[in-house]
């Protein structure tokens, strides 16, 4: 089984709704119901996302011993996306335009040609391909997520719903402190807390960030420089009178 990535960062999600067991056939039949499907041959920008096995990155199989490993579940999302290369467009594009005589094409010209140009290149390309490690704790009814980004989160949600039915929520300080079983007021205490502020209310807040603080200076500067202008010119205005 290959192993999971050294390092990197993760997302932890809880499971809201009741999965199968793991060692389930109808948990190996939500899975293969969402399996990733091919979309090599595909002639038209597009991409693809599913279930794959850790050590079969085809979606063809699910073997429990790959995917079971003592309490937990150890899942893999295959995505993959065709696109045509805007630099492989550019120089269809040009040649194309060469041959008609170097005559500027309308915008809908230019559509057909880029459509026709789409149709011969796509289904000769290889699509990208990247891989997503899920791991799922059925004991904590959690889900962690190899990756921090908005498109794998909302893949690995997505998947889950269609697979199994249930909702995956993103496992915050609230979410994880109302799953601590915490007493009621300790909950609302924690609902109604207000955001820490290092500012007292008007007062201006440092830059969040260096080109934060650079842009504010750049503006200051170029402030004063119009200022010094201004006086210039009153300046100048001055003498002309006297």
């Amino acid at each position: 089984m290959p192993p999971f990535r050294k390092s990197g960062s993760f997302v932890r999600f809880f499971v809201d709704g009741e999965l199968p067991a793991i060692e389930s056939d109808e948990f190996l039949v939500g899975l293969a119901q969402q399996r990733f499907r091919s979309i090599e041959g595909a002639a038209s920008e597009e991409s693809s996302s599913g279930w794959v096995c850790p050590s079969d990155a085809s979606g063809d199989d699910f073997l429990r011993e790959e995917l079971v490993c003592d309490d937990f579940a150890r899942l893999r999302i295959r995505i993959d996306k065709k696109k045509l290369p805007p630099a492989w467009l550019k120089i269809y594009m040009d040649a194309e335009i060469k041959a008609r005589g170097g005559k500027r094409p309308s915008a809908k010209e230019r559509k057909e040609i880029k459509e026709d140009i789409a149709d011969k290149l796509l289904p000769r390309m290889l699509p990208s391909v990247s891989f997503l490690d899920v791991l799922y704790s059925p004991r904590e009814h959690t889900v962690y997520l190899f990756s921090s980004s908005q498109a794998a989160r909302e893949a690995c949600q997505k998947l889950f719903f269609m697979s199994f039915n249930v909702r995956l929520k993103e496992a915050g300080p609230f979410e994880s402190a109302f799953r601590l079983g915490l007493a009621a007021e300790q909950l609302q205490h924690l609902e109604e807390s207000a955001r820490l502020s290092l500012f007292e209310e008007g007062e201006l807040e440092a830059p969040s960030s260096p080109r934060r603080a650079a842009s504010i200076e750049t503006a200051s500067i170029e402030t004063a420089s119009s200022e010094m202008k201004a006086s210039e010119g009153d300046t100048q205005s001055m003498h002309e009178a006297l």
